[in-house]
């Protein structure tokens, strides 16, 4: 298909589906043109239903007062923010044999990720079970000595000093070992909780006596897991891969490289609007952070951008950063619209107003008068308040069917 027939394909498309262009292709098949109301003739505007613009590719945005300026472009990409990011680890040595979550999947802090069998988790089970019944044993050990004590003082059976200190001593003695015992316990318990968590009943296990071969590895916080490097029936040790990475993936950061030549007037606070390389707008933010050195392979700066808006903006996507210079960035807000949203129709600038008529979107010319474009925006200086509702997109389609029943009306 040709160009002209694609355009005319287009067109087709628009006028079934404008009742005013629908009537003005009845006259052109042989309606009553001159029973139509003078009026109409010159109502410079088209009809589109609410539920057709997506599909001709209308676009508005409403009208507001900004700072227009003539923004430094560097490039830079995407990254999940450092501080919204958790690693999960193995804390021992094992082997995994179960993944109870994959890629995309959204946890909440202390959610079962993973289950492990450690020879280095049944050890550490074992040792407190053991040391939690020497420490029994040494408590047994004081009771009785206390209790042989007690009974040689409240006898009075004649025992020799010598058999009272020996006995007194015998107390302290089993008094020590009870303390270190118990010692034993608490260092044996922090280190099943660094294996196993807060989650692992140790009174249970004293109890029970029998230790578990399973380690489970729980998520360490909220977020959804974008990278895995488990595998089901993988060795792992604390010193490997992580087994999951998880993110708040709505907190992105952007990382723009700009060139030393350029650093002029690129401030911390500075706003910073994101476009992709086809010239989709992406998300806006503000510089954070600015790092002071200069890289001498690259002869370039690192700005951290704080991203807002990120509908479309993904981890690893490059973009094109425009940043506000900080100069312009106190300057005094003036009403601007997107370069894309102006044309000229009739030989005037104008722009397309959107108003809402039920299920209907109406589109009429407006004249504007406009300041030289800068940074993709256009100043007006007059014919728009704040608030007006602008076409951005798909102006072409509008004016060529104005234009097309401008020459049906000329017939």
């Amino acid at each position: 298909m040709t160009n002209h027939s694609l355009s005319a394909a287009i067109f087709f498309a628009i006028a079934s589906a404008s009742p005013l262009l629908a009537e003005n292709n009845a006259d052109q098949l042989g309606g009553d043109h001159d029973a139509k109301p003078a009026a109409a003739a010159h109502d410079e505007s088209v009809t589109l239903p609410v539920a057709a613009l997506g599909r001709f590719g209308i676009a508005t945005e409403a009208v507001k007062a900004q700072v227009v300026a003539e923004p430094i472009l560097s490039p830079g990409w995407a990254i999940y923010d450092p501080d919204g990011e958790a690693l999960a680890v193995t804390p021992a040595a094992g082997r995994v044999t179960r993944l109870a979550v994959g890629l995309g999947s959204l946890v909440a802090a202390g959610d079962i990720l993973a289950e492990i069998t450690s020879p280095v988790f049944v050890e550490a089970q074992n040792s407190y079970i053991l040391k939690r019944a020497a420490s029994m044993t040494a408590a047994l050990a004081v009771e009785q000595a206390q209790r042989s004590v007690d009974r040689g003082q409240q006898t009075g059976d004649g025992l020799s000093l010598a058999e009272q200190d020996r006995r007194a001593s015998e107390l302290r003695l089993a008094q020590v070992a009870m303390k270190a015992a118990q010692a034993e316990v608490v260092a044996a318990a922090n280190t099943l909780r660094l294996l196993a968590g807060k989650g692992l009943d140790l009174e249970k296990l004293a109890a029970d006596g029998m230790a578990s071969v399973t380690l489970t590895i729980r998520a360490p916080a909220s977020g959804t897991i974008v990278d895995r490097g488990a595998v089901l029936g993988q060795q792992v040790t604390p010193e490997g891969v992580p087994l999951f990475t998880l993110a708040d993936i709505f907190r992105l950061w952007v990382v723009v490289q700009i060139p030393e030549a350029l650093l002029k007037g690129v401030y911390t606070g500075n706003p910073v609007e994101l476009t992709g390389f086809n010239g989709e707008r992406l998300a806006h933010g503000v510089i954070t952070h600015l790092t002071p050195e200069i890289d001498p392979h690259t002869r370039t700066s690192r700005a951290r951008v704080r991203v807002q808006g990120a509908h479309t903006l993904r981890p690893g996507m490059y973009v094109q950063a425009a940043i506000i210079p900080g100069d312009a960035a106190n300057a005094a807000p003036v009403l601007a619209v997107p370069e894309s949203a102006l044309t000229v129709f009739e030989g005037k600038s104008v722009v397309f107003l959107e108003t809402r008529q039920g299920d209907s979107a109406v589109y009429r010319p407006r004249p504007v008068n406009v300041g030289p474009v800068q940074g993709g925006y256009v100043p007006v200086l007059s014919g728009l308040i704040a608030g007006d509702i602008v076409v951005v997109n798909g102006t072409f389609l509008l004016k060529a069917d104005l234009g097309k029943e401008g020459a049906a009306h000329e017939d």
